[in-house]
């Protein structure tokens, strides 16, 4: 930089000395027209002493013209000449700082390997016995959920939260996640990502974040669970490694099983109110001698009374109902359509009805539930080849099953006898 305005420098002094010479050599020739124009017109008539007094005016008044003009132009060049130079100068100074400083850092880093080189042989085979077994020092220490989008969007996705202590004496770096996460005995489907990956440095605590995709099945699935069904990491590895180390990673320990619990709550099911639940024996009487005789029992009915809303801010739109005997009896039974009556046997082939019951919800399918608003009606589940016995007194569950394929269930009150027989 130095050498480059020296060159400017000597570069603008030829320049002004070269200028200085055209000045005058224009200035010589001037004197030289105007001293030949006299002698060619005023000579004759003003005569050799007085010719010489005004050529010599003439000059004199030219080299003072000549002067002033070098001046000023010796000014401007002398002003803009130092102003480059200043702005060189100042740019030099901060090319000069930043050496000075990069100078500093590297003094520093330099003097910390040098401490580290000369560090005590036991010290070095801890920190080389802890690089190579960060596992015990980089621990999981509890594992949540975090961030949930089941319903809000097409790519549902849920996260989980891992906290991490940082006991080893490194500042360690995640890997990218490598196998699956499981729901109870499900795996998952979807791909798995870090939306936070930054783990703590030596000696404290921090919260990592893995996000988790889901199809519609695994939503299904999960949210169908109870809230002590819970996710399963054995076959995740979670692994990490010293920064700026070529020693190979290690798997971070996870045994963490975080439950559904918080979806459950976030998400809640149709809530329920159970009205009415009675069970009716279904009869095909042949004669009037048979209405005392089992032979002539077919099935069973089962009616129950309901009213539920809907908690959730997003409507759920429900598709059928079902009833669930499980486990005194291995059967879900869809509910009937069409009218609904307390007792209808057949009596030679004609149908006995008795006591309507209104209005029938499984007719109302599909039935938008949006949030808050109250449905209340009957449904009725015919059981053929059924006992009354087997059921009585018995809690089966109702379950309304939404477009989805969530279910939502109702656990009923014991089943009572509806005696009424005529």
């Amino acid at each position: 930089m130095v050498s480059a305005e020296r060159a400017w420098g000597e570069v603008m002094a030829g320049l002004l000395r070269l200028n200085r010479i055209v000045e005058v050599l224009l200035g010589a020739g001037t004197i030289a027209i105007l001293i030949g124009l006299y002698y060619r017109y005023a000579y004759s008539f003003l005569g050799k002493q007085w010719t010489a007094i005004i050529v010599l005016s003439l000059a004199n008044l030219l080299l003072l013209a000549m002067v002033r003009v070098v001046r000023v132009f010796h000014e401007r060049t002398t002003a803009n000449y130092e102003s480059e130079l200043e702005a060189h100068r100042k740019q030099l100074h901060d090319i000069t700082l930043d050496l000075q400083t990069e100078i500093q850092a590297e003094k520093a880093r330099t003097t910390e390997w040098k401490d580290r080189a000369q560090a005590p042989d036991w010290l070095r085979d801890i920190a080389d016995e802890e690089a190579k077994a960060l596992d015990r020092f980089v621990l999981i220490v509890w594992a949540g959920i975090g961030k949930s989008e089941l319903y809000e969007r097409r790519d549902p996705y849920l996260e989980f939260q891992l906290r991490v202590e940082n006991r080893s004496l490194y500042d360690p770096v995640l890997e990218d996640p490598i196998g699956s996460v499981s729901f109870e005995d499900r795996e998952l489907s979807g791909e798995r990502i870090w939306t936070e990956r930054t783990l703590p440095t030596h000696g404290k605590e921090g919260v990592i974040t893995l996000r988790q995709r889901l199809d519609r099945d695994d939503v299904v699935y999960i949210m169908s669970g109870s809230t002590e069904s819970s996710f399963d990491f054995t076959r995740l590895e979670v692994r990490a490694k010293p920064l700026r180390s070529s020693t190979k990673a290690e798997r971070l320990l996870l045994q963490h099983r975080p439950t559904n619990a918080a979806l459950i709550e976030k998400y809640p099911k149709l809530n329920f109110e159970l009205l009415v639940a009675t069970i009716t024996p279904y009869y095909d009487f042949e004669h009037l001698s048979e209405l005392i005789e089992d032979s002539s029992l077919k099935g069973v009915f089962v009616n129950t009374k309901i009213r539920f809303t809907n908690p959730r801010l997003n409507a759920i739109k429900i598709s059928a109902f079902k009833l669930n005997t499980a486990p005194d009896i291995q059967r879900v039974t869809l509910a009937t359509q069409g009218d609904l009556y307390l007792k209808s046997n057949l009596m030679k082939g004609q149908r006995q009805l008795r006591g309507p019951l209104t209005p029938n919800l499984q007719d109302s399918v599909p039935l938008i539930a949006e949030r808050g608003v109250p449905f209340e009606g009957w449904l009725q589940f015919y059981l053929p080849g059924v006992r009354r016995e087997v059921l009585l007194g018995k809690k089966p569950s109702v379950i309304a099953l939404d477009d989805s394929g969530e279910g939502h269930p109702l656990e009923t009150t014991p089943l009572i006898w509806d005696d009424i027989q005529n």
